[in-house]
């Protein structure tokens, strides 16, 4: 609904433009986390979490 809204407010193509950027913003924060390290999910206390992603 807030796509459809805002496709009537401001463009059908600026709200793709918005979500486009959006899209990339999300895989980058993936891309720069710790997350991209791991090799397995962690399993225990945060201590075990926290040595895995300091490396």
């Amino acid at each position: 609904m807030l796509a459809g809204v805002l496709g009537g407010a401001i463009g059908v193509r600026a709200v793709l433009v918005i979500a486009a950027v959006g899209m990339i913003l999300a895989g980058l924060w993936v891309f720069f986390s710790p997350v991209r390290g791991l090799i397995q999910a962690p399993s225990g206390s945060s201590k075990e979490f926290a040595a895995i992603t300091s490396r």
